[in-house]
């Protein structure tokens, strides 16, 4: 990429890069570089190629610097903590959403048309709320396994969002309890 900077009036410069170019009106501090000479610092035609290599890393890295901190100031600030059922029975709002996780309760799932009513409680607590869900429930769902739920609250019963139900399944490497 070369840019090249000409001058054909103190008011007026003119930038080429590739094949546009533009014409602009400078302020008084730029007026005072054309005008003493440092217009070619800009082109990178006549610029030794190692170091034109550095100035090439340099703006690429520069850019994936933005880039990456962009991606995590967007991942971390949309990301919603998961909250467990004793976290929600006091403390929820009514009208908005939570990641409930916990674990569904032995014989709670009941399927009514469309819907799936069941209650989630806390991983090793007994607090537990009441869930009712519509949309695709995964194959490995059922009682005792571990849940997310996009939740909202509504009355007593916590409505959850449609296609927002996950399973954990249990993992294959934690050890066999044996009886």
């Amino acid at each position: 990429m070369n840019c090249v900077l000409a001058s054909e009036t103190p008011e007026r410069l003119h930038i080429s890069m590739e094949s546009t170019t533009w014409t602009v009106t400078v302020d008084r501090a730029l007026r005072t570089l054309v005008q003493a000479g440092n217009v070619g610092a800009w082109d990178t035609s006549s610029m030794d190629p190692k170091r034109k290599r550095k100035f090439r890393f340099a703006i690429a890295l520069s850019c994936a610097l933005l880039l990456s901190g962009a991606l995590a100031y967007t991942s971390f600030s949309t990301a919603s903590e998961a909250k467990s059922p004793s976290d929600l029975i006091g403390d929820a709002k009514a009208g908005r959403v939570y990641q409930l996780t916990g674990k569904v309760v032995d014989g709670s799932i009941k399927h009514q048309g469309s819907l799936t009513h069941f209650q989630v409680r806390d991983r090793e607590g007994e607090a537990w709320v009441a869930v009712k869900y519509s949309g695709v429930v995964p194959d490995p769902f059922r009682d005792g396994r571990e849940v997310i739920v996009s939740v909202r609250k509504e009355g007593d019963y916590f409505n959850g969002e449609k296609d927002s139900l996950i399973t954990k399944c249990p993992s294959k490497f934690t050890a066999e309890e044996k009886a």
